[in-house]
């Protein structure tokens, strides 16, 4: 891919890299392959938060959760970016889609400190849902009351993931 990619000669930018990856989403490793040849064979290519998050996505999307962390490390020790709050939640939402709670857990516990991202009612949620699709009702009922003593108020959505985890398993 990289041979062929260099001898196309087309000029890469923020807005080409995203275009790919959104096209490529279903396709982790070759995002990754074409990410990676953008950054190393285009000098004047710097990644945005844009690009990154895109990337982070697909990977968690395909199960490519160590190839993840490592351009996470990498991207925030060269470049400074981080992720945003929504995907966050899309990655512990996706870790449960996987059946890899602790791995949410874990994620959601570490957020403050790695992503310097809040525990906001939109995180409990994604964690939620994650502990639902694994059938752990009680650590779920748990969350949510946590989350109350945090001093935040479930919303609509909370309420939407609990009826729909109790449907889902004819409760």
């Amino acid at each position: 891919m990289e041979r062929t990619l260099n001898k196309l000669r087309i000029t890469v930018d923020s807005e080409l890299v995203y275009r790919v990856l959104r096209a490529c989403s279903a396709a982790g490793t070759e995002s990754l392959r074409f990410f990676n040849w953008a950054r190393t064979h285009h000098p004047t290519y710097h990644p945005t938060t844009l690009e990154l998050e895109e990337l982070v996505k697909t990977l968690a999307r395909t199960k490519k959760y160590e190839s993840m962390w490592k351009l996470l490390q990498s991207m925030q020790t060269h470049h400074g970016l981080t992720l945003s709050q929504e995907t966050l939640c899309f990655v512990i939402e996706e870790y449960g889609n996987h059946g890899l709670v602790d791995q949410a857990v874990e994620l959601f516990n570490r957020a403050p400190k790695t992503f310097n991202c809040l525990q906001t009612v939109e995180v409990y949620n994604a964690l939620l849902f994650s502990l639902c699709q694994a059938n752990l009702f009680h650590a779920a009922y748990a969350l949510v009351r946590r989350m109350i003593r945090k001093g935040l108020v479930p919303d609509k959505r909370t309420y939407s993931i609990l009826v729909n985890a109790w449907c889902s398993n004819g409760k």
